[in-house]
């Protein structure tokens, strides 16, 4: 019987809540202005679709496309509904006001995502993906854009004047997403950067902590703002209205404690997490030795986005003087298990994560020495827009220099990119259902205990930096220009692979051509998050990808990056391509019209 009262209890209210927020949201949709933004942006985000986006509209891309051509019409439709003062000025028509922006921002989410799906349809050259057009329309842009709603009506509440809090509602929301970096200072959940290979795999713990985070902030916010409606309503003889009952009271204590808890988790994982800049050497720092010989067994585990390094080097003393110390940059993400060769450890700079051992004797002028070593990367910490997530479950990209010690203090890809060049062999594991690649020829694939296993062994000294891939690779052949393409790529994405081969042609056109039976070139399809383009992948090197579309950039900011959306000059081949050359290739595909400019820089071999 208790239960029953309950439930008769709550339907009539409910039944009210309904009809409230009905009201709210017909009172929105008789504003001509919200018909007139939300047209704006349907042509501008058509525009977009039709002209920014080439030949070539994924739906990664077109969700892209949305962000950049329809959000602001989004947001501010969005203002605007959260800045009128409530039809009804009680609790309930509190309530009612913050739900009805949210349905609002839902329909107009749903009009753009049926533009862009009906355009991707129509252009016919890529595979609509619903799951991730879904959750990157609602679960990402959405709930970014409902916290933006419930700010604007929290500050209606608050001030109670319709322009002042429209006001402060844009100055807090553009503030803090362009004057802070920390999760925990821009308001709203992250908009995250989705790929066709792998979703938004890396982000979404990330996208679950912060949202956690703001709504709790603006579920504490409401509750401030219905506290500032109840003491407006009792003054000038009006009666005052009811307190917080306890089940409203409840709620927001969740939501404040959900606030704090996921606050604390966020700054621990952004902290742990963070990027640290790599170190450079100095022309002061004593000499140290070069790799002769790199011998790599390489475990990679997609799903924990976890990865072992072991291996064995031969490193030279290229110098005319005696070395009687050797240091080794270790990267932040690595931990060493172990790190051996012929000398004692004098110590370790956690800050630069260098190395320092005391050989047992100086290294002589051309002698040589092994170094062996074991390291582990895990992921730590959270993934945002401005990190770069490498071991992903589908399309890991990571470097030589991400996975070995570098010759001296100096972390980052500088010192292999210049680097002499080295017998190069490398084992590499991963899950049984991927394809793992790196430079030289392919020796032998095997599978065995639940493990695939590729060996890799280059046939002639090949440049120490080069890149190690894992994920579900489909595998093209072709030859063109007398040379062997292979393609790996998403099997999504078929339709990409004749431009993908197009730009390994460019690249490597203005080499010498291998020898027969040799010469292989390796193209590997990789997810296009943003941070990735530091790196000048084929087809978009010298150009910058902004709305699906390319965009020539300045020459004389060309090699510059800000926020991962600079280019650096394109990957080029190596001069010792006869090894088995691999070139990563952003799964944007951009047009190829123009070939990348004859100044860049190769990497030195």
């Amino acid at each position: 019987m208790a239960a029953v009262q309950g439930d008769s209890h709550w339907l009539p209210a409910l039944g009210i809540l309904a009809r409230l927020i009905g009201s709210e949201v017909r009172a929105a949709s008789r504003r001509p202005g919200c018909w007139v933004v939300l047209g704006l942006g349907i042509v501008n985000l058509l525009a977009g679709l039709l002209l920014d986006s080439a030949d070539w509209l994924p739906t990664f891309v077109a969700l892209d496309i949305v962000y950049a051509n329809f959000a602001f019409a989004l947001w501010i439709v969005t203002v605007s509904l959260g800045g009128q003062p409530p039809l009804v000025r009680n609790g309930m028509g509190f309530i009612a006001k913050a739900f009805a922006p949210a349905i609002v921002v839902v329909a107009m989410l749903t009009a753009a995502g049926t533009v862009a799906g009906a355009v991707q349809l129509w252009r016919g050259n890529a595979p609509l993906d619903l799951p991730l057009c879904v959750s990157g329309l609602y679960a990402n842009l959405g709930v970014s854009t409902v916290h933006l709603a419930l700010l604007a009506v929290a500050m209606q509440a608050i001030l109670d004047r319709k322009w002042l809090s429209m006001g402060v509602t844009a100055i807090v929301w553009i503030a803090t997403n362009l004057g802070f970096d920390h999760p925990l200072l821009r308001f709203g959940a992250p908009i995250n950067p989705a790929s066709g290979m792998n979703g938004y795999g890396p982000f979404l713990g990330s996208l679950v902590a912060t949202g956690i985070y703001w709504t709790g902030c603006c579920i504490v916010l409401l509750a401030v703002g219905r506290w500032a409606v109840g003491r407006r309503s009792g003054k000038g003889g009006e009666s005052p209205q009811r307190a917080m009952g306890p089940n409203t009271f409840a709620v927001v204590w969740t939501a404040a404690v959900a606030w704090a808890v996921s606050g604390g988790w966020i700054f621990h994982n952004a902290s742990i997490g963070a990027p640290v800049e790599a170190v450079r050497n100095t022309p002061g720092d004593p000499p140290q030795p070069d790799y002769s010989r790199l011998d790599l067994d390489i475990v990679i585990s997609p799903l924990d986005r976890f990865l072992a390094s072991r291996g064995t080097a031969i490193v030279v003393n290229r110098h005319n003087v005696p070395i009687p110390n050797l240091h080794f940059g270790i990267p932040r993400a690595l931990g060493v298990v172990a790190l051996t060769t012929t000398g004692e450890m004098e110590g370790i700079d956690e800050t630069a994560g260098c190395h320092r051992y005391r050989l047992n004797r100086p290294l002589e002028p051309k002698e040589t020495l092994k170094v062996e070593f074991d390291l582990r990367w895990t992921v730590i910490g959270l993934a945002d827009t401005h990190s770069t997530p490498r071991l992903v479950e589908n399309g890991t990209f990571v470097s030589t220099a991400d996975v070995i010690p570098a010759l001296g203090c100096a972390t980052g890809p500088h010192p292999f990119r210049t680097a002499s060049p080295v017998a190069y062999r490398a084992r590499l594991s991963t899950s049984l259902d991927q394809v793992a690649v790196t430079a030289g020829t392919l020796v032998r694939a095997w599978k065995e205990n639940g493990w695939s296993f590729f060996e890799y062994e280059s046939q002639g000294p090949i440049s120490p930096f080069t890149t190690i891939h894992s994920g579900h690779y489909a595998i093209r052949r072709e030859v063109r220009d007398e040379r062997s393409f292979e393609v790996f790529y998403h099997p999504a994405h078929r339709q990409n692979v004749d431009r993908m081969i197009e730009a390994g042609r460019v690249a490597v056109a203005k080499r010498p051509k291998p020898e027969t039976g040799q010469g292989v070139v390796r193209i590997v399809e990789v997810p296009d998050y943003q941070p990735f383009r530091y790196f000048g992948f084929l087809g978009i090197g010298a150009a910058e990808t902004r709305r699906g579309r390319t965009c020539p950039v300045p020459a004389a900011t060309a090699g510059k990056t800000r926020r991962g959306r600079g280019q650096a000059p394109p990957l080029r081949a190596f001069a010792a391509e006869r090894a088995g050359l691999v070139l990563p290739y952003s799964e944007r595909g951009c047009p190829l019209s123009t070939p990348p400019p004859s100044e860049s820089t190769p990497p030195r071999a």
